[in-house]
């Protein structure tokens, strides 16, 4: 079964925004093939060090629904957007990293990657002495 429909797609970088795709005189959307998320994998180390970059991938299935944005949460409180990002902790703990990728059909993906990150921020001054330092 197949059927016209429009779609949203929501770009980020250069071209960002969201547009409306409309299928052309002529082409249709096959509804019996059932919406699915990008197949997508986390590349990056599962240790480090406070205060120096961890760099995380995400790897996308070639042959799978394309990926159309990707943002990732570090647990830590923090974020960022792209398929590629770079990330230094503030201090040492277990954190559950997380990828969202939204796909072409609408449908997001969600993996996770948990980082260890040992050792503590390098200052020129000695954190314990300031008045707010929290052991």
């Amino acid at each position: 079964m197949s059927a016209e429909v429009s779609s949203l797609v929501e770009l980020s970088g250069d071209l960002a925004g969201t547009y409306r795709r409309t299928p052309s005189s002529g082409e249709s959307v096959d509804t019996s093939v059932a919406e699915a998320a990008p197949g997508v994998s986390v590349k990056a180390p599962r240790a480090g060090e406070a205060g120096e970059e961890i760099h995380f991938a995400a790897e996308v299935d070639p042959d799978g629904v394309p990926a159309l944005r990707y943002r990732w949460h570090f647990g830590d409180g923090t974020t960022g957007e792209g398929k590629e990002v770079a990330h230094a902790y503030t201090f040492s703990g277990d954190f559950l990293a997380a990828l969202e990728v939204d796909g072409v059909d609408g449908v997001a993906a969600r993996v996770e990657h948990r980082v260890q990150v040992s050792g503590s921020l390098k200052t020129p001054f000695r954190l314990e002495n300031s008045r707010r330092f929290v052991p």
